[in-house]
């Protein structure tokens, strides 16, 4: 039988494995439109490879600092507004405003911890991006 630590281990490297291969994915999509394949001169080719590896680093970055901004709060009081702009047609809604505060504190309660996976696989494919770059540099 299996435990609830084996599932959750099991969850967290297919997360791992998700992320990688997208980033992977979106990787090799950017090389392809960059010619890599065709290249015959080692300088253009760890151009490319810097910058094919430097672009999914920033998306996951940029996302994961998105999630790590809603997850303190951020956003909260958009949606608060936008409950209030529709409910503002319903009868029994008039009744029942809530105050920015409770929505708030009721938000908080909500939250999910954050996603350091995607964090890590940004962290990662930027790294191999600089390192790239840094070979790109040096071959100059």
């Amino acid at each position: 039988m299996r435990n609830d630590s084996y599932n959750k281990k099991n969850g967290q490297l297919l997360v791992w494995g998700i992320y990688l291969s997208v980033g992977l994915i979106v990787a090799l999509t950017c090389a392809t439109i960059w010619d890599l394949f065709s290249q015959t001169e080692p300088l253009q080719i760890v151009r490319i490879l810097a910058d094919s590896f430097f672009m999914p680093g920033v998306f996951f970055l940029g996302f994961s600092l998105l999630g790590w901004m809603s997850r303190l709060g951020a956003y909260d009081i958009f949606g608060y507004s936008i409950n209030g702009l529709f409910s503002m047609w319903k009868k029994e809604s008039y009744f029942k405003a809530t105050s920015y505060y409770d929505y708030k504190q009721k938000k908080d309660a909500e939250r999910k911890p954050a996603n350091k996976q995607m964090l890590y696989v940004g962290l990662i494919y930027a790294a191999l991006g600089v390192i790239f770059t840094v070979v790109y540099l040096i071959m100059e």
